[in-house]
């Protein structure tokens, strides 16, 4: 028996799916957005040693910044130690109303964008089914179907 928590890997596929949208589009605007915000946050915690502030933390933003800099990594990669860490940040950032806007942008986005849903939903299948012959499920006697869209 195994229970396999998917949620985060399931945003963490999206927001790299919404990376691949060219720089200016509607997608790839709210990615960086999303991007920038936790970016931002993760400094000012480190600065003000904040609840999330570790060692760790610091050593993961500043190898981020000089790889950057030194144009090994682009900036805004979603595989940014950092971010693959901390990403889920997004959801939790409040506007001054107390609404986690970016992630009911990105929600609304999802709903408005077919081109989003079907590159997320090609990719969502793929890693599903890498995920179902790894794990020895494939002509199992529980059977899965997944309907590509």
């Amino acid at each position: 028996m195994v229970k396999y928590k998917m949620s985060g890997v399931f945003i963490q596929l999206l927001l790299e799916v919404m990376y691949s949208f060219p720089e200016g589009s509607k997608v790839r605007i709210l990615y960086d957005e999303i991007f920038d915000e936790v970016y931002d946050y993760i400094k000012k915690e480190i600065e003000r040693k904040g609840l999330l502030y570790s060692k760790e933390l610091e050593k993961l933003i500043m190898q981020y910044d000089v790889e950057v800099k030194k144009g090994v990594r682009a900036r805004r990669d979603p595989r940014a130690d950092f971010f693959r860490h901390y990403f889920f940040l997004f959801q939790t950032i409040r506007d001054d109303k107390g609404v986690r806007y970016l992630r009911e942008r990105i929600l609304q986005l999802y709903q408005e964008s077919e081109d989003l849903r079907r590159r997320y939903e090609r990719e969502l299948y793929e890693l599903l089914r890498r995920f179902i012959v790894k794990l020895g499920y494939v002509n199992n006697a529980v059977r899965w179907s997944i309907e590509y869209m």
